[in-house]
């Protein structure tokens, strides 16, 4: 299933941030004024490898006529299950494989990334694809990544600091 629009001009600077999971893929590109003018979604039947699912990227840079503008920001996000929370204080970077053993199977080869959460005291220990980001540094140079638990917790973050009332949220996505 594929969603689009677009509405990119050639006159405008824009940013793009790259959704990246297993069994899909999504794209946003937002214009100097932070509009969104191109949003892509594409699922996949199955849960592919990192590397199909690379091919599937390259094959959507090729092919998407929305992908072909410059872009003055790239942020790749990784929507896994390779990831865990843990409480700053407690956090040293030369412990990140033994964070991620305690949930998860580690390979030797895999390379284990953080983001810093200081608002909220915590550190998102993750493993991106590590052929995607070289993918990306390869082809457009400098970019950003994340965990998209980070994008979460720091969104909701900003919600409760205005809350006066208890909430709950969910994060729900196929």
């Amino acid at each position: 299933m594929a969603q689009t629009i677009n509405k990119i001009t050639d006159d405008t600077v824009y940013t793009l941030s790259i959704q990246v999971s297993l069994n899909g893929l999504s794209f946003c590109c937002k214009n100097s004024d932070n509009e969104v003018v191109t949003l892509v979604s594409k699922s996949f039947d199955m849960q592919l490898s990192p590397e199909l699912v690379l091919d599937k990227i390259k094959g959507y840079f090729d092919e998407l006529e929305e992908l072909q503008a410059d872009f003055k920001t790239i942020e790749v996000i990784y929507q896994n299950d390779l990831y865990t929370l843990v409480p700053a204080p407690l956090f040293d970077e030369g412990m990140l494989k033994e964070y991620l053993n305690t949930n998860i199977k580690v390979l030797d080869t895999d390379f284990i990334a953080f983001d810093e959460l200081p608002q909220r005291d915590m550190v998102i220990v993750y493993v991106p694809y590590a052929n995607i980001n070289n993918y990306f540094f390869e082809n457009f140079g400098s970019f950003t990544y994340k965990h998209s638990t980070t994008i979460l917790v720091d969104t909701l973050s900003g919600y409760e600091m205005h809350a006066t009332t208890q909430r709950i949220y969910v994060n729900i996505h196929t």
